[in-house]
């Protein structure tokens, strides 16, 4: 799921994975990250929420992100995690990023004041990003031949 192009792909064949596995944790898992990945955060948090239950710092980053794009109120997490979970969403950022998931970044670059009361280290660092590159410099790219919005940070 590192390159675009396959996305589609990975929704179809997880789609079709998760009908013969649900219960099972790494189909779940490549479920919620085929989703995300793809821009669709609402069906996205149905699987991380299920994943989150775990102490995994990367599966409560993603719901974090889900959350805070649908305006959900943010679950809290144990803070033994902060440092990773914080760590964690810095590097799902990137991934989203990479993934031209533009509807999910913007979103995200919109409700820093959300983010900032849950993973403030996270937040700053993307603040530092986006004050760095400047406003006029997030864009997005609607002439792609896919039908999702993209967005990317340029250099």
């Amino acid at each position: 799921m590192s390159r675009p192009e396959f996305l589609e792909f990975a929704r179809d064949w997880t789609g079709e994975a998760v009908k013969f596995f649900p219960a099972h944790p790494a189909i779940a898992e490549q479920r919620a990250q085929a989703l995300l990945l793809s821009g669709r955060a609402e069906e996205a948090l149905t699987w991380w929420r299920q994943l989150a239950v775990a102490a995994n710092p990367s599966y409560r980053a993603a719901l974090i992100i889900c959350e805070t794009v649908l305006n959900e109120p943010l679950q809290p997490f144990p803070e033994e995690l902060a440092g990773r979970v914080n760590q964690e969403f810095v590097a799902w950022y990137r991934r989203l990023l990479a993934a031209e998931a533009g509807p999910i970044v913007r979103a995200l670059n919109q409700r820093t004041e959300v983010l900032r009361r849950v993973i403030p280290v996270a937040t700053k660092v993307l603040e530092l990003a986006l004050a760095e590159a400047g406003p006029d410099n997030v864009q997005f790219d609607e002439s792609r031949p896919h039908s999702r919005e993209t967005g990317r940070l340029s250099p």
